[in-house]
């Protein structure tokens, strides 16, 4: 009442327009309207009505303060304070910095150009734009020049904001269709080449209105066209790449079209309904496409339309697609009896397919894991042996799930598999594979072959392996300090474990003679480096023990012995050792003990005819004349007992500690 009897009627209907339990709002308006503005935005701060601070703050001009307001209070009106503080500078003739308010308001696209074309200020506005480089402002200029019928100049705004739209329709329009198909075909935009499509569909040019209608994703529009000018050619195959809609509508539309059964048929099928197909290629007696359904058919399929497929094949003794069928239905017991009756090829695919669900009763489990053995067997067969690994391994059959591993030559999965199957066969079975590798491809293998027959308590084998490493040593290095130290932990290894029996004392009493022979023949050795007529006398001494050669290889001690005579020109003496070791090994791998010139002299001076000594045949010749037991062991080597010597050698020499087996 009483501001209605001062005459601010305004500041009455303020009030009235309060919450009555607003005082604080009350007191503020009340003070604005009696200008007292210190009150009222002491008030205003205090209830935190910021956006009524702001607007007194705009309201006075104060635009700083209410920016700041609305930058930290009263975000919601930013932009809007940003616009309206814009609008204050623009009346103020502060055109360059009312531009930067538009902006930061995110108003600039239309009210920088109002206030460019109020001004009758184009050139300015033009260089704006080019400034901007905004393809919302370069589009306006393009649909500007095109109105005032400034072509070309219309076509450059237009690339410059990437219209490919306008700037193909325009094409268009101005009579260049060839300039408006290759923008289509650089940029690929979908909806300049709609509007090709549409071009090409008024000129009657159906044919490339469908290719581009299809390049614009528009199948359906692409489809209309096909059906309204009976082009089912393009209608088949445009249909495919439809939406399962769009595949729906061409397969009614070729259900009643003569003789185009088969199209409707697969269209059906690749839209999911795979029964209305099924029962559809029954009808007509379709059965290639029959076919083609069963090689892409899956469980959301009718089982009855399937079970009706999978006999027919079966009538036609197909069973390879009546197994895949089964297979797709969760008959798998039905699929694998069927797949192993007949020998199915089987893809690692299919052999997933046809495992049954593992049960969760002991009851069941006999029979799943018969058909997984059996599965197992059949894939095995046919050379899946990773596969048949698995299926072995699902039947609980882990030493046929190894020999599969085995005959798949996957190295690391057998290593893998023996580790973790705590099996003493498939130790065994690793270990014995592991020794038939080149050692130096697989470096880890020696290790892995002494860990396996530990765990596997095999210890005359892993006894065996070590004198065989020995052996290797011997035959490819000349290297006895290391052979020694292998045959050392074979006698330890074999002491210590196992049970005694006369086999044992057997291999211990002959692993013992080697040692001590190689000690005798090492320590001669060392004499000879000191001493060598001392030393050529205990080479002389050992080679009148006949159990020298166990452990010694008789070209070692010969070798030395000929040597000594060939260099001090004994070579009578020389010719008889040569007559000897003759005995022991055949005259061809004489140079591989013996230096070939002192041979050579030997042969000279005695009037021996030279054979044909080659040391390069030593490691690969198969033709072994000596009858000894040590050239037998060679030759057993070479032929695969021991794998391929040179190369595992070369690993034992540079990796293998003769003392390490980890548990």
């Amino acid at each position: 009442i009483c501001l209605g009897k001062m005459g601010l009627f305004r500041g009455a209907r303020a009030l009235r327009a309060i919450d009555q339990d607003n005082a604080d709002m009350k007191v503020a308006i009340l003070a604005i309207h009696l200008n007292m503005k210190e009150e009222a935005e002491k008030i205003l701060l205090q209830s935190k009505q910021y956006d009524l601070l702001n607007q007194l703050y705009q309201s006075t001009n104060e635009w700083g303060k209410a920016m700041d307001i609305a930058t930290n209070f009263d975000r919601i009106h930013l932009r809007n304070t940003y616009y309206n503080y814009a609008k204050h500078l623009e009346e103020n003739n502060q055109t360059e910095k009312a531009i930067e308010y538009y902006e930061k308001s995110g108003t600039q696209a239309t009210e920088v150009r109002r206030m460019f074309i109020e001004r009758k200020d184009m050139a300015g506005y033009k260089a704006y734009t080019a400034n901007k480089n905004d393809p919302k402002l370069f589009r306006w200029w393009g649909r500007y020049f095109e109105s005032r019928g400034k072509i070309e100049d219309a076509l450059g705004c237009y690339r410059k904001a990437d219209d490919n739209l306008s700037l193909c329709r325009l094409l268009c329009e101005q009579d260049q269709p060839d300039k408006a198909m290759e923008l289509c075909s650089d940029t690929g935009n979908k909806a300049a080449c709609y509007h090709m499509a549409r071009h090409f569909e008024k000129k009657g040019d159906f044919k490339q209105a469908i290719a581009y209608f299809q390049q614009a994703s528009a199948i359906s529009n692409a489809m209309r066209l096909c059906r309204d000018n009976r082009l089912d050619e393009y209608m088949a195959n445009i249909a495919v790449q439809g939406t399962p809609d769009d595949m729906l509508e061409a397969a009614r539309y070729f259900q009643t079209l003569p003789m185009q059964e088969d199209r409707a048929i697969l269209l059906y099928h690749k839209a999911g309904l795979t029964s209305k197909a099924i029962d559809l290629a029954f009808r007509h007696e379709r059965y290639s496409a029959l076919a083609q359904i069963a090689d892409s058919v899956g469980k959301t399929a009718d089982p009855t339309q399937i079970t009706r497929m999978a006999d027919y094949f079966m009538q036609l003794k197909q069973f390879d697609k009546a197994v895949d069928l089964l297979a797709a239905i969760d008959r798998v017991d039905e699929a694998a009896d069927l797949a192993i009756k007949n020998e199915i090829p089987l893809s690692e695919e299919l052999l997933e397919r046809l495992s049954p669900a593992k049960p969760t009763n002991e009851e069941d489990m006999p029979k799943y894991q018969a058909i997984c053995e059996k599965l197992g067997d059949l894939a095995a067969s046919q050379g899946a042996y990773a596969g048949a690994a698995k299926k072995y391994l699902d039947a609980g059959n882990k030493t046929k799930s190894i020999r599969a591993l085995i005959h798949s030559g996957d190295v690391e999965r057998i290593t893998i598999f023996a580790n973790v199957a705590r099996n003493r066969e498939v130790y065994l079975l690793a270990a014995d594979y592991l020794k038939t590798l080149d050692w130096k491809k697989y470096p880890d293998a020696l290790q892995n072959i002494m860990n396996f027959y530990k765990k596997a308590r095999a210890y005359e084998k892993l006894a065996q392996f070590y004198d065989m490493c020995a052996q290797i040593e011997i035959e490819e290095y000349r290297d006895y300090t290391k052979a020694l130290e292998a045959l050392m932990e074979a006698y330890k290894i074999l002491r210590d474990n196992g049970e005694n029996t006369f086999t044992k004392d057997e291999t211990l009493q002959e692993l013992e003679l080697k040692c001590r022979n190689i000690k005798r023949f090492l320590d001669a050795k060392d004499r000879y480096t000191s001493d060598p007529e001392t030393g050529a006398r205990e080479f002389a001494t050992l080679l009148s023990d006949p159990k020298i050669l166990t452990g010694v290889h008789p070209g070692d001690i010969y070798g030395i012995l000929i040597e000594h005579f060939g260099r001090r020109e004994k070579y009578k003496q020389a010719g008889m050792l040569l007559d000897e070791l003759q005995e022991h090994i055949s005259e061809r791998y004489f140079s591989h003990y013996i230096n070939p010139n002192i041979l050579s002299a030997i042969y000279t001076a005695t009037g021996r005819k030279v054979g044909q000594a080659d040391s390069n045949t030593y490691n690969n010749d198969d033709d072994n004349d000596g009858d000894n037991q040590n050239d037998r062991r060679r030759q057993q080597q070479q032929q695969g007992q021991l794998g391929k010597n040179h190369a595992y050698a070369e690993e034992i020499d540079d990796n293998l500690d003769y003392g390490s087996v980890d548990d």
